[in-house]
């Protein structure tokens, strides 16, 4: 909290210094963004900055295009190339081939928005927040968005006015709002479409990197398994998996499992399962975890009596129709010892939160999904032999854990 205090500090001085200048009525105003970051934490504030890249409201077109020119130009990451250090104008447009006076006009509109420093006229400097929006991962997303996400928003007035919007527009004869703008469902394009697969890869990378709170550390799932590890001399091969990750992307979700938790799970079998071309990109896992390819609306889930089988933000992804088949393929693998948990939004039923509510509708525009509240969980579930156990919280307004098991053992 001191850097919190120390920009509440700065609030203070810049209101007892307040003469009702412009200049001062901007001091203020700076050092009141300052704290904001401050409370909210540099990751969290850039990914909220992302958002609203992806999707735009009014002012935040604006803010979009120069933060995708900045990203695109080199013109960020030779700020934080700086690591701290002053940098000018002249010397960004130097280094990247670009034009002093785009490089002014745009880092006008970033550091307003908090994204680095202005230090002094066509001179500048980094700061957390400029950092992490210029990790390959957050760069991915942003180019994810700009790619396959505005496209949508742009033309959300046609579609409106089309006689596809409808609350679950994969009704007969009706079209997602992506559909109806690019040609084709997103899971398809996806399957086709290398490039813009590991783009969406690493998008899904990037928001689970330290911008939730992990998912092991919401559910105390190390001593759950501590007491279902096998033998270390059982042949790595004929060890059943403690976790299988379904749709798990590149791994990310067990690799810090695994890193998180020391030498306690070095030598147990973890599966990581989704698509071919997915799976392909996996690279550089721990020995533990073997990949298998799983397409979860096909095909009933393959490895049976799992002790916790790992649902990350797929359910969201797909209306209940959907989202159903999917549970119903995991639970005919479940036994009594078995537990599906799901790392998904649980919504408030009243003052529900802003980037869940925010992100119910980057579902729907996208896939038709949903975030869902507790009751619509808990009747999902239900509806195909589950029972919900528990709803683990996170700290904050983050996702939860829905723990549930088959409901004959429950």
């Amino acid at each position: 909290m001191s850097e919190v205090q120390a920009a509440l500090s700065k609030v203070q001085k810049a209101l007892d210094e307040h003469t009702g200048s412009l200049e001062d009525q901007a001091s203020l105003m700076a050092s009141i963004k300052k704290l904001q970051i401050a409370a909210e934490g540099p990751k969290p504030y850039a990914a909220t900055l992302r958002f609203e890249v992806v999707f735009p409201r009014k002012s935040a077109v604006i803010h979009q295009v120069c933060i995708f020119i900045a990203l695109e130009e080199g013109i960020l990451d030779a700020v934080v190339a700086t690591a701290r250090g002053q940098v000018t104008a002249a010397e960004i447009a130097r280094r990247t081939g670009s034009n002093e006076l785009l490089v002014v006009r745009v880092m006008r509109v970033l550091n307003n928005l908090g994204i680095g420093e202005e230090l002094d006229h066509k001179t500048y400097a980094s700061n957390a927040v400029a950092e992490h929006l210029t990790s390959p991962p957050e760069k991915a997303s942003i180019e994810f968005g700009a790619q396959l996400l505005w496209p949508l928003a742009g033309d959300i007035a046609a579609y409106i006015r089309s006689n596809n919007f409808h609350p679950l527009p994969l009704d007969p004869g009706r079209m997602t709002p992506f559909t109806f703008k690019l040609g084709a469902p997103n899971w398809d394009l996806l399957r086709t479409d290398k490039e813009k697969r590991a783009l969406y890869d690493d998008f899904m990378a990037a928001r689970r990197n330290g911008l939730i709170q992990a998912w092991y550390d919401i559910y105390p799932a190390a001593e759950k398994l501590i007491p279902k590890r096998t033998a270390v001399t059982q042949d790595m091969a004929s060890k059943k998996p403690l976790i299988v990750d379904i749709g798990g992307g590149k791994g990310q979700d067990l690799v810090r499992f695994i890193e998180a938790n020391g030498p306690e799970f070095d030598e147990e079998r973890f599966v990581l399962e989704d698509l071919p071309e997915t799976l392909e990109r996996a690279e550089g896992l721990p020995g533990g975890i073997t990949k298998v390819v799983y397409d979860f609306f096909e095909h009933q889930q393959p490895i049976k009596g799992a002790p916790i089988y790992f649902i990350h933000n797929i359910l969201h992804d797909f209306p209940d129709e959907k989202a159903r088949v999917i549970l119903s393929n995991t639970a005919t693998a479940m036994d009594e010892d078995s537990v599906v948990l799901i790392h998904d939004f649980v919504l408030r039923d009243r003052l529900a939160q802003r980037r869940a509510g925010l992100m119910d509708w980057a579902r729907f525009l996208q896939n038709a999904g949903m975030e869902r509240p507790l009751g619509q969980w808990t009747d999902l579930l239900d509806s195909v032999g589950l029972k919900v156990l528990r709803v683990w919280p996170p700290k904050g307004d983050g996702e939860s854990v829905v723990e549930a098991s088959l409901k004959a053992h429950s």
